[in-house]
């Protein structure tokens, strides 16, 4: 199992623009994915956290509230991180042979976009933080499959 970089990074809100106002009502927004590289005889992943994309609404970092705010922040880039180690450990198994390349992308391309459709299930689901009970169980998958042996966007 190669490792993964930015896996075991930890988000702080220092790490985050601030802004006045939100543009779309939000008080917060994660910039994470996964970038990957592939050659014709090898690939890696890597877990991305963009700060210059990614901001909290001045104010809204503070408290109580800031710090559930910054758990459910946290919990993008985790998400990401599943990706991320989904993604290398394919990588890592796969045969270098004539279709290697080929099959690298392509199963890179579905992580991507399985990646994208749990971000946007774990919005609605806790409908950005603001319900606080499906919060704390997505907090407690997360944990668990970030310590998992493969974790995989699929236990999600």
């Amino acid at each position: 199992m190669s490792d993964v970089v930015g896996f075991e990074r930890v988000l702080l809100w220092s790490d985050y623009r601030t802004k006045k106002t939100s543009p779309n009502g939000d008080d917060a927004l994660t910039f994470s994915g996964v970038t990957y590289k592939v050659s014709k005889d090898s690939a890696s992943a890597e877990v991305v956290f963009y700060p210059d994309k990614s901001w909290a609404v001045d104010g809204k970092t503070e408290g109580a509230d800031g710090t559930f705010l910054l758990g459910h922040e946290r919990g993008h880039y985790k998400i990401s991180a599943i990706a991320g180690r989904q993604m290398q450990d394919y990588f890592d198994t796969l045969k270098v042979d004539k279709h290697f390349e080929h099959n690298a992308n392509t199963t890179a391309r579905k992580i991507v976009s399985k990646l994208e459709s749990v971000q946007t299930r774990y919005d609605v689901e806790t409908n950005h933080s603001l319900n606080k009970e499906r919060q704390k169980s997505w907090n407690d998958t997360l944990k668990r499959v970030l310590t998992d042996k493969n974790p995989s966007l699929n236990s999600l």
